[in-house]
């Protein structure tokens, strides 16, 4: 009991000596009907629904989010995972250097914005894909991003409640850092 903790939308395991510290998160099935005349048995997206402490609850679909990134990685030569993972670096860099709060960028955030870039942009250099992302992104209307699920818009109906005015002033950061 000493090592279980409860917290905002999981309980937190700590680790013991051979075993690493795990996030477990309560939730509950949910069906999204993309149709009002929908067959209820095989018709409907798979999600999970979570209820936090502080909050209403969350609707959030997992294996989607996990098949379309793996769909847009196969499309970008397999670029489009580690353009992402160059992002939260230079995420973590720029909070090291004051730019960016703690908190603020989240990484599901970032990922969801590399998501919306065009294929073409995931060129083969380190380097020059992420400074190309970086300026797709900077430039871009961001309105109408897809959160990486494809049923929620990023800047509406996602329920990370982002908005564009605070995405861009951490691209901005970034460009920075």
């Amino acid at each position: 009991a000493a090592r279980v903790r409860r917290r905002n939308k999981c309980i937190r395991v700590d680790a013991v000596t051979g075993y690493v510290d795990a996030d477990v998160v309560p939730s509950l099935e949910y069906r999204w009907y993309r149709r009002p005349d929908a067959d209820l048995d095989r018709d409907f997206v798979q999600g999970v629904k979570i209820y936090p402490d502080n909050g209403s609850s969350i609707v959030n679909f997992p294996k989607e989010h996990l098949a379309n990134g793996r769909v847009k990685n196969a499309s970008c030569s397999q670029r489009y995972k580690p353009t992402v993972r160059q992002i939260k670096r230079l995420r973590n860099r720029a909070q090291d250097m004051g730019l960016v709060r703690e908190g603020v960028a989240p990484g599901y955030l970032l990922e969801c914005l590399v998501y919306n870039v065009p294929n073409e942009k995931f060129v083969a250099g380190d380097s020059e894909r992420l400074q190309d992302v970086l300026l797709w992104l900077k430039w871009a209307d961001k309105e109408h991003f897809s959160s990486c699920d494809e049923i929620h818009t990023l800047f509406g109906t996602d329920p990370g409640n982002f908005n564009v005015e605070a995405a861009q002033q951490i691209l901005d950061s970034l460009w920075i850092a």
